[in-house]
């Protein structure tokens, strides 16, 4: 049987439950996140709850509902980035020996053009940034190979070549 939703309420379990692989830059930002919401935004949130249950009747009370619908979004999602920080591993940035892996830094040419990548993990992607996943489909052809090596990106029937310059 499954557990009806109310409307709004956001879906934080969309993951497998492994690592989540983040940079410093983004564990430091989910804890000032985190920090923000436990110290002022869920107290305001059960204030307005207090404030607005002394209104009368629940069922009709729509500024109750609003504040009480807001203090459980909040709660979910401090719950949601606590597991996400239990679950973090930091990633190191660099290259080991050369190889393309998760923290590093790749410059390709592609259609007679330089590109630069970072690889990191999936919840810092920002492909117009220059950020893509380790499991994105160019992350997944890049890794493991060195400079000077060239990969072949397949989309359909659509071939790209990537030739790695540089890691670091």
């Amino acid at each position: 049987m499954r557990i009806p939703k109310r409307k709004g309420e956001g879906d934080y379990s969309n993951d497998d439950g492994g690592p989540i692989y983040l940079t410093k830059e983004g564990i430091e930002k989910i804890k000032k996140t985190l920090h923000t919401l436990e110290t002022i935004e869920h107290p305001q949130a059960r204030r307005d709850v207090e404030r607005t249950g002394q209104f009368g009747d629940f069922s009709e009370n729509a500024e109750y509902q609003e504040a009480k619908s807001r203090m459980r979004h909040h709660e979910k999602r401090i719950f949601y980035l606590k597991e996400k920080l239990k679950r973090a591993v930091e990633i190191k940035m660099g290259s080991e020996m050369g190889l393309v892996q998760i923290g590093s830094t790749v410059i390709v040419e592609v259609g007679g053009q330089k590109k630069i990548f970072q690889i990191v993990g999936p919840s810092e992607t920002d492909p117009s940034g220059g950020r893509i996943s380790h499991i994105s489909p160019l992350g997944k052809i890049l890794e493991g190979h060195i400079a000077g090596d060239s990969v072949v990106l397949k989309i359909g029937n659509r071939e790209t070549v990537y030739k790695i310059l540089e890691v670091r």
